[in-house]
């Protein structure tokens, strides 16, 4: 019986012990071949090994084995060195209480150690506290070196590993906010994306210190918040112990340990979304030294773990639970040096240096400078003076934020940035141009005046869970970069306002809902405008076309009216390059240079003209200036600057008040522009003329050149730009009374 089916336990335990004995004496029938086919078969099979817990992998490891191999990378002869004593030599004080970050290049130690990067990267919550343990003890003993002993003012400081540039991995560096799903919880990310709202820096009680009474263990160890549940403590269970096993239920709390604690919303780059795609935004934790160290309108880096946050539990309703990130790191990042932002590589640059040497070897650089004027907007047929000023406020001049420290303490703050106004008949392409330097700019927001408030143009005051934050509108989100502004006539005149300052300081200044504080809006700003009534007057002043007020154009650098005036060659122009696009390839093509009264009744196979570059490869060049040029205004500039904003003074300009210092400072810019287009050092009298004639273009009634003397020459008068230049320097100096060549 036995061998046949198990006896169950209830039944052994109710039998005598005798009974029990006798059965175990009890020979078992030796099973047949048959049977044992039918045990087999009857058997259930087994149940399959649980997959091991992947957040308790880092057990694998001891923690001191942990800690070595931190330490090992803390120690390195060299950079591990100069780290730890920058922390202990830092002169603020704040450091002193919040202790003191110190950047960790996760590609460098995945270098010197694969392993304890891989176990960063994977179990950052769990490891990190034990870095920042290797990092301290680092500390340590670096104060008690002899090295110490000839610095007394060293002293010890908390130091906290902040961890950046985590490995181009797609389940580490994330593209954007949208790419982030749950499965991401608990392993280290990298998302880039604007501060949009910052929240009040506030006091956490970041962790409890409990030290066990038995006398045999008396270990202190430590209790964080539960941040799932809204930093909430939970009393200890049981003691640790050293080496787990303690396990008693006595002890007591000896220490507390507060932090800095606020709250970020980080939104995602706009300009690198799609069609359609609407910007998501994460709730980005931020403690100790990286508290209030960001503003909203910054472009950051931010390294960190996300985490489950479970909104309050109401009963016969559903608990919702938010994901957000709790940073390790938060750097700020150059708009040059955004991922997605062109870079000139050592091939472009050599391309570009192989341009100019070419341009000075055949003396033509205007005609080298016109290759890249000819590539903005390529399907719009000449304005050549709008693609030249879109060009000039995409490069911008050389401001004081761009200067050397040395010299920025003795010089006063000016902007490098110019702004761009186009007025003009409906129907000219002035938005083409808007939306082609939303493209080419490094960072731009394209936004429209149709709707547009004050609060969307600078901040707005937003209340969340119950503080007032500030939320950045697009000056703010567009720092470093562009904003680019649709029917700019159609925003209020009391919202038009709230952006002098922006245009003029690079500053914001808000007192909102009790916060007060000044924000950065180090933004060029391009706006396109209808003519009032929709069609422009030119025997009305700007200020009554446009319905803009004159202390608003005087902060535009550059003003220009775009009219749709018949004209049979322009017209015939328009439409040959309109219907090439259509003709089929091989066919030959309309000639827009082509003067002839009437079209031949064959297509002709065009000249080619220099190619236009392509959009990746112009912004390259925009970067690689914009880089590598500060140009300072030379003698032959200065002087051609000096008599046109004397001759403007002198004029009517002056009692409409646009001739103002403003004028002058723009001179400046444009001409700075100009050289940086060229690759020149310094402004010469070519960069300075083409400005003035650029600004004079703004002046309607109060010009000073001829009507016919444009900035550059428009492809149905000339396509040779540096012949022109002969003619456009003799009428500069002949108003200006400079004296000729």
């Amino acid at each position: 019986e036995l061998a046949r089916e198990p006896v169950p336990l209830i039944e052994i335990g109710a039998r005598s012990t005798n009974a029990v004995l006798k059965m175990a004496r009890t020979p078992r029938a030796t099973p047949t071949p048959a049977r044992t086919q039918q045990r087999t078969q009857q058997r259930a099979p087994h149940a399959p090994r649980p997959p091991p817990n992947e957040s308790e992998g880092w057990r694998r490891l001891s923690k001191d084995a942990w800690k070595e191999k931190f330490a090992a990378f803390v120690r390195r002869p060299r950079d591990g060195r100069r780290a730890l004593q920058a922390v202990v030599s830092g002169e603020d004080a704040a450091g002193d209480a919040r202790g003191v970050g110190v950047p960790v290049d996760l590609c460098e130690l995945a270098r010197f150690d694969a392993g304890a990067a891989q176990g960063l990267l994977r179990w950052p919550e769990k490891l990190l506290p034990v870095f920042d343990e290797a990092l301290n003890d680092g500390v340590k003993a670096l104060l008690s070196s002899q090295t110490a002993s000839r610095h007394p003012d060293w002293r010890e400081r908390k130091a906290r590993a902040r961890l950046r540039h985590c490995p181009p991995l797609s389940a580490h560096r994330k593209p954007n906010v949208s790419a982030l799903r749950c499965g991401d919880v608990g392993p280290l990310v990298q998302i880039e994306g604007t501060v949009v709202r910052t929240g009040a820096v506030r006091v956490l009680e970041a962790q409890r210190w409990y030290r066990c009474l038995d006398q045999r263990c008396e270990h202190v160890f430590p209790v964080k918040p539960d941040a799932a549940q809204g930093n909430v403590f939970e009393a200890p269970k049981r003691c640790p112990g050293q080496d787990g096993s303690c396990g008693s239920r006595r002890f007591v709390e000896v220490e507390r340990e507060n932090a800095d604690y606020q709250e970020l919303r980080v939104q995602e780059h706009v300009e690198r979304l799609g069609v359609g795609a609407i910007p998501r935004s994460l709730t980005v934790v931020v403690t100790y030294d990286l508290a209030d160290a960001s503003t909203a309108g910054d472009a950051v880096a931010v390294t960190g773990y996300l985490e489950r946050r479970w909104q309050p539990h109401y009963k016969d309703v559903r608990v919702d639970v938010d994901l957000v990130l709790r940073a390790c790191d938060v750097r700020p990042v150059a708009a040059a040096h955004a991922p997605g932002a062109a870079r000139a590589t050592e091939e472009d640059v050599a391309a570009f240096r192989a341009l100019w040497r070419r341009a000075a070897r055949s003396q033509a650089p205007l005609a080298a400078r016109d290759v890249l004027i000819d590539s903005v907007c390529p399907r719009i047929f000449g304005r050549r003076t709008l693609k030249l000023a879109v060009l000039l406020t995409a490069v911008g001049g050389v401001g004081s934020d761009e200067r050397d420290q040395d010299e920025e303490e003795h010089v006063t703050r000016t902007r490098g940035t110019p702004h761009l106004l186009l007025v003009g008949d409906p129907g000219t392409g002035k938005s083409q141009f808007l939306r082609f330097m939303a493209k080419l700019a490094p960072r731009s927001i394209l936004t429209t005046g149709c709707g547009t408030t004050s609060a969307g143009l600078t901040c707005s005051a937003v209340k969340d869970n119950g503080e007032w934050t500030l939320e950045a509108g697009a000056l703010v989100l567009a720092d470093k970069g562009v904003c680019c502004i649709d029917e700019f006539g159609a925003i209020k005149a009391g919202d038009r306002a709230a952006i002098h300052e922006a245009m003029e300081q690079q500053t914001l200044s808000v007192a909102k809902a009790g916060l007060v504080c000044t924000l950065a809006a180090r933004c060029a700003v391009m706006a396109c405008a209808n003519p009032k009534g929709g069609v422009f007057d030119s025997r009305a002043d700007l200020s009554v076309n446009t319905s803009l007020p004159p202390s608003l154009l005087s902060r535009f650098d550059v003003i220009l009216v775009v009219v749709d005036a018949p004209d049979a060659s322009w017209d015939r122009a328009v439409s040959a390059q309109i219907l090439n696009s259509s003709i089929r390839p091989g066919c030959g093509s309309l000639d827009p240079l082509d003067d002839g009264d009437e079209r031949p009744a064959k297509r002709k196979r065009v000249a080619p003209r220099p190619k236009a570059w392509s959009l990746d490869r112009l912004r390259r060049y925009v970067a690689y200036v914009r880089e590598q040029f500060k140009p300072t205004l030379g003698d032959d500039a200065a002087r051609v600057v000096e008599a046109y904003y004397a001759r403007q003074r002198r004029g009517a300009a002056a009692a409409s008040g646009r001739a103002t210092i403003r004028m002058l400072e723009s001179l400046v810019r444009l001409a700075q522009a100009h050289a940086r287009l060229c690759c020149r050092p310094e402004c010469n009298a070519q960069d300075a003329v083409v400005a003035c004639l650029l600004v004079d273009k703004s002046m309607a009634q109060n010009a000073v050149f001829a009507a016919e003397t444009d900035p550059i020459a428009e492809l149905t008068v000339s396509t040779d730009s540096d012949a022109y230049y002969l003619y456009q320097y003799a009428q500069v100096s002949a108003a200006l009374g400079l004296g000729g060549e």
